[in-house]
């Protein structure tokens, strides 16, 4: 989801924010072979209230602002990753209309559905047919939604700290922007399915092509078996994660969709091999590391970033500083 599109005029920064973190990465180089990055610890809000979440993302545009500086990245322009707790996915399908059309179709549907007026509402979407120019009279598409105030919140906060917000884009466009699923430059993409484990919900994507096709999340995460360091958790954990994996995989077989042959796995900690072998054996899926499978335009700059972080936390920043950029960059094109 993008709030402004802007075309870049400086390699952008990017910026991932959580809920008590925020994380700043930019490429570099004349091949994108270089990544600045830097991080900070913040308080997380203190409710859900509109004040509380208000102060909170002041505190987050004056710690980008504090990392910007101490970490010497350059230009003003920032491509921050909607906080995952605003943003909601949907699999829909519309009828064949200009991009514009599209999106005040799925903001009224979207709108009717929470009982808000939509201008309440920050929706996009991501393609989820990728032949759907040719393909009939309805196009499949990724719905993405967000309440508008604190976007709007995000922009003024950085603004009124000389920054100028280039756009705001999902986590989950991040990390696909930094996959590639194809044999080789020139081969078409296959479909890959990204398993993103978090603290309290996994998130399931099907990525072509650097877009994400089909998401899923569900209440199902890490603290499920870390919270108390019993490993017995672990199981039933692997368990309702393919449980929902081969749901998502009917899905997608029962609308005569390319399923997924390739899986990779993020954020998974301890429980990453018995879930690595549930994949493989329960479901006949291949799993690759990330780092096999970042866009080779990214991939110096990714595995240079990657070395040793636990989750692979920096994924996102990397995909967010990656905005705008082509993918065809790896050729010199």
């Amino acid at each position: 989801m993008s709030y402004r599109f802007a075309k870049p005029r400086d390699l952008n920064v990017g910026c991932e924010v959580g809920a008590d973190r925020v994380r700043l990465a930019q490429l570099d180089g004349a091949r994108l072979e270089r990544v600045r990055m830097a991080e900070a610890s913040i308080d997380p809000p203190a409710d859900s209230g509109e004040d509380a979440v208000g102060a909170w993302i002041a505190r987050v545009a004056a710690t980008t602002a504090r990392l910007h500086v101490e970490g010497s990245f350059s230009g003003r322009g920032v491509v921050v990753g909607a906080p995952p707790a605003l943003v909601s996915y949907r699999r829909m399908t519309v009828p064949q209309l200009p991009e514009d059309e599209i999106e005040r179709t799925l903001c009224g549907q979207l709108a009717r559905e929470c009982n808000v007026q939509q201008s309440e509402l920050c929706c996009d979407y991501y393609e989820a047919d990728m032949e759907c120019e040719s393909s009939g009279q309805r196009r499949e598409v990724v719905a993405v939604c967000a309440p508008a105030r604190p976007l709007e919140c995000i922009e003024s906060q950085l603004a009124a700290r000389d920054l100028e917000l280039r756009a705001i884009d999902t986590p989950v466009g991040a990390v696909a922007r930094c996959l590639s699923n194809a044999p080789a430059i020139g081969v078409p993409e296959q479909p890959l399915l990204v398993v993103r484990v978090g603290a309290s919900a996994t998130l399931l994507c099907v990525v072509v092509g650097g877009v994400p096709v089909f998401v899923h999340s569900f209440g199902c995460g890490r603290q499920m078996f870390e919270s108390d360091q019993d490993s017995s958790h672990i199981a039933p954990f692997v368990v309702e994660v393919t449980r929902e994996m081969r749901i998502c995989m009917h899905f997608l077989e029962e609308r005569g969709e390319i399923v997924p042959s390739r899986a990779c796995i993020l954020g998974a900690g301890s429980a990453e091999a018995e879930l690595r072998e549930a994949i493989t054996e329960g479901l006949s899926l291949g799993v690759s590391d990330v780092t096999d499978l970042l866009a080779p335009h990214l991939r110096t700059a990714g595995r240079q970033l990657l070395a040793g972080v636990e989750h692979h936390d920096w994924l996102v920043p990397l995909g967010l500083c990656a905005y705008g950029i082509s993918r065809g960059r790896e050729e010199g094109r």
